[in-house]
């Protein structure tokens, strides 16, 4: 078994329902106190307006490069606290004259604006709670109507003429301020422009698309594209070169490497004949005149081309310069210098085309000399006709000396190109931080320019940028008469009823936390960890019944007396549980033990129904008083204690081969039920506690467990004395008695853990007194169909009433006068307090009076 829990989860809403008279009395007096404030307390009237706060369009960032000026737009919350400020509401009090009326009656301004500053009742909020909106509601709260209207309308007044001066004073400001700004910006454009007139004297840059740039940078680009034109055909004829050279080593056919000459050369590719009559048909014109001719340059030469292309353009620029500028000007000084450059090179290139034609002439002449001696020969008669082959090789050489002067011609333009390139790189080089420098001005310029344009632009817009902080203040609803806002009756009797039922919760809360009862049969199953096998309910027997059925049982065996009636469904509902318990000991719960947490729990009364009603279902069912200090089970049944329990158990044969089953006839006593027999408890011991422990009270219950079918064991509580502690361990089940009532939760506690310690199998819980007015509030949800359950107000009268208050006295349960003797109170003179037994001392009970 599972630890117990002290206290389980506090039940809100049964505390709430058990304590419900008590919520509608705290409702009904807060509801009452709320209206009796309410009559205490005086009028109070509010006024209110709303006023917008509106921002001209022009109220923007003014477009000025080199300063910031941004125009004020202030959220609601500075707004506010501008209106609530001593300054705003010090004007408030002289426009209004508000030391004249009742609430400022004999103050001062400055007293005035520290009182409105303060006081919550000046309200300043902004409509809907919404701070990005441009509305704020002004209201004021006092006594007389008319006041909070005066006041309100003097607070919006002071807040205009606060934005208008506001106003006027940053205008003034403004006019200044951009007067000043334009006088600097003039200034300094003025000054950039005269020293960038003096750089343009000193430096050679020329304006090109708006941007000075160097001339050397023009000249080198333009050197730069025909040096990559010439390495291009330089490559291309050096490739050719390579070809025809690796022919002619390879000694491939003449005519092809012809053909590859040709088309080196651009020459056109005719066939032999025609080239032949070509070259015979004018008799007059030698041989390698001829070729001479063929082999010329291809087009005009690079000298003319870069005096058309490049030479010309600048001399017509340099023309259209004149007729705008003085031959002083520096563009046009600059100009002329990239021309004298281009002049140079022009030289340079025509004297390298000069002689290469001389040299390229040279070894003409020596082959046009050959081919004169070999025609004289031929004229003469001393050679035979001319060698085809011969003829085409002396072609081939002729046009091989024209492709190494081409190639050397390309070379020394390479060079002569190179060296100007360079030479212009450098130059460009030397002139970059002029191009830095007069990108800078040329920016700085420009920038102060547009400035400056600028701020000209808003200064001829006065009017416009007079209004860069005109907010101003627009009356949406002006303030009226002041309304009655408090006292609220609605307001005060439901803060009241509020209160009420929040004190009497507290309250209620307070009482349900120091209750130690139960409420439910769910919280005695969680608190306990046992099952709940059955609720019995208070009720008084119906002493008619009992009157017309003439017999002695005591009238609270109601299952005998009213066996139809719902008092007697309770126990067999307990019959049934028992009959159906899964928590059985080898199978089977035949020996069963009752007992209690404390005495004046009905656990004799319950386990005296409980027999009836298991003998009337047929079982043979013996009933055990083993209460030896105060029984009571004889008083039910109106029989004799000589001989009982006490007595069988003492006279039990020590020899355990002795049964002694002939001595249970003597004890064991049958009733008027059918089925049911009764052993009392005889005579009192003096040693109850040793007599329950010994081994001859286990034969004694082997022995009866042979002859009945049920045996149910009426012990005393276990927080009073030992006695049903030396049980629990003998018996096959174990049932708890509870009763409840205000203080019975820590008791039952103990009880459980007792038997938890003891290792006793315990079937379950039984709920007694359900109904009663101790056990007001327990099992409401469970039981509101069953109004029998409710109606027994007669917890006294009831169950277990032979014991009353003798057991203790008090909600602490004192269980010292549970071992006194009955006989010791009443020779004490009836004073309530009964000696303590002395030791040794004996005393019987027969038909419930000592003897």
């Amino acid at each position: 078994m599972n630890m117990h829990q002290e206290m389980p989860s506090f039940d809100y809403v049964g505390m709430l329902w058990r304590r419900k008279w008590l919520l509608l009395f705290g409702a009904l007096l807060g509801v009452g106190i709320g209206y009796l404030w309410y009559t205490k307390q005086p009028p109070v009237y509010q006024s209110s307006a709303e006023v917008q706060i509106i921002a001209p369009n022009a109220a923007k960032n003014m477009p000025i490069e080199g300063f910031e000026y941004q125009a004020a737009s202030n959220p609601l919350a500075d707004e506010i606290r501008v209106i609530r400020s001593e300054l705003v509401l010090r004007d408030a009090a002289q426009m209004g004259d508000l030391s004249k009326t009742k609430t400022f009656s004999g103050m001062s301004n400055e007293q005035i604006a520290s009182i409105l500053s303060s006081s919550g009742s000046l309200n300043l909020s902004p409509v809907n709670g919404n701070l990005g909106g441009n509305v704020i509601t002004v209201a004021f709260s006092c006594n007389d109507p008319n006041e909070s209207r005066r006041i309100v309308q003097s607070v919006v007044d002071a807040y205009s003429k606060y934005l208008q001066s506001l106003h006027r004073n940053v205008g003034e400001e403004t006019l200044s301020f951009i007067d000043e700004a334009r006088g600097d910006v003039l200034q300094r454009l003025q000054e950039l422009e005269r020293e960038y007139d003096k750089f343009k004297q000193t430096t050679l840059l020329v304006n090109r698309g708006g941007t000075r740039t160097s001339v050397h940078r023009e000249n080198a680009d333009q050197l730069l594209a025909e040096k990559q034109k010439l390495s291009m055909e330089r490559t291309t004829m050096f490739g050719q070169h390579q070809a025809i050279s690796q022919a002619l080593e390879a000694k491939q056919d003449p005519a092809a490497i012809l053909a590859m000459l040709k088309q080196a050369l651009g020459e056109s590719l005719l066939p032999k004949d025609e080239t032949l009559a070509a070259d015979e048909g004018d008799a007059n014109d030698p041989i390698a005149t001829k070729l001479t001719s063929k082999l010329s340059p291809r087009g005009q030469k690079r000298s003319e081309m870069m005096r058309q292309d490049q030479l010309f353009p600048l001399q017509l620029k340099e023309q259209e310069l004149l007729s705008a500028f003085a031959p002083s000007h520096p563009a046009v000084a600059s100009l002329r210098i990239k021309i004298a450059g281009i002049e140079q090179l022009i030289a340079e290139v025509e004297a390298s085309e000069k002689r290469l034609e001389l040299e390229m002439q040279k070894e003409l002449d020596q082959l046009q000399a050959e081919v004169d001696k070999a025609a004289e020969l031929r004229a003469a008669g001393e050679t035979g006709p001319e060698d085809p082959m011969l003829t085409m090789q002396r072609q081939i050489n002729i046009r091989l000396v024209a492709l190494d002067q081409g190639l050397k011609s390309l070379d020394q333009q390479l060079a002569v190109i190179s060296d100007a390139y360079n030479n212009e790189r450098e130059q460009a080089r030397i002139e970059e931080g002029a191009e830095v420098r007069a990108a800078g001005f040329e920016r700085d310029i420009s920038r102060q320019r547009e400035l400056y344009e600028r701020i000209v632009a808003r200064f001829d817009e006065l009017n416009i940028i007079t209004d860069i902080d005109g907010r101003r203040v627009s009356e949406l609803n002006s303030p009226k008469q002041g309304w009655q806002i408090a006292p609220s009756m609605s307001r005060n009797l439901s803060m009241g009823c509020f209160l009420g039922l929040l004190g009497a919760a507290g309250i209620g809360y307070l009482l349900e936390w120091s209750d130690k009862s139960y409420h439910s049969p769910d919280e005695i199953a969680e608190h306990l960890r046992m099952p709940v096998i059955g609720h019995i309910p208070a009720v008084r027997p119906d002493m008619e019944k009992v009157k017309a059925m003439k017999s002695q049982l005591d009238p609270s065996l109601c299952t005998y007396f009213q066996p139809r009636s719902t008092f007697c469904e309770a126990y067999r509902a307990i019959r049934t549980a028992l009959y159906f318990s899964s928590q059985k000991r080898d199978g089977v719960n035949k020996v069963i033990q009752v007992t209690s947490a404390v005495p004046s729990d009905g656990k004799s009364t319950i386990t005296a129904n409980l027999a009836v009603t298991t003998a009337q279902a047929g079982k043979n069912v013996l009933l055990i008083d083993c209460d030896f200090r105060r029984p009571r089970v004889h008083q039910l049944f109106k029989l004799e204690s000589k001989r009982g329990v006490a007595w069988l158990v003492q006279n039990m044969p020590d020899d355990p081969r002795q049964s002694g089953a002939e001595m249970i006839g003597e004890a064991v006593q049958e009733t008027e039920i059918p089925n049911l027999c009764v052993m009392p408890c005889g005579e009192r011991p003096a040693n109850p506690a040793e007599l329950l422990s010994s081994p001859k009270f286990d034969r004694m219950l082997t022995l009866l467990k042979e002859k009945f079918d049920l045996i149910l064991i009426d012990s005393p509580p276990l927080l009073a004395v030992t006695d049903p502690s030396n049980i629990a361990g003998r018996v096959d089940g174990v049932i708890l008695v509870i009763r409840i009532r205000k203080v019975i939760r820590p008791m039952a506690v103990r009880a459980s853990r007792m038997l938890e310690t003891l290792g006793a199998n315990v079937l379950g819980v039984v709920v007694n007194g359900v109904g009663s007015r101790e056990a007001y509030g327990y099992g409401s949800k469970y039981y509101r169909s069953r109004t029998n359950y409710y109606g027994g107000d007669y917890y006294r009268s009831g169950y277990g009433y032979s014991y009353g208050n003798s057991y203790g006295t008090g909600d602490q349960y004192e269980y010292g006068n549970y071992y006194e003797d009955p006989a010791d109170s009443a020779a004490a003179g009836g004073k309530g307090k009964v000696a303590a037994k002395q030791p040794g001392s004996e005393a019987t009970a027969t038909g419930g009076k000592s003897v």
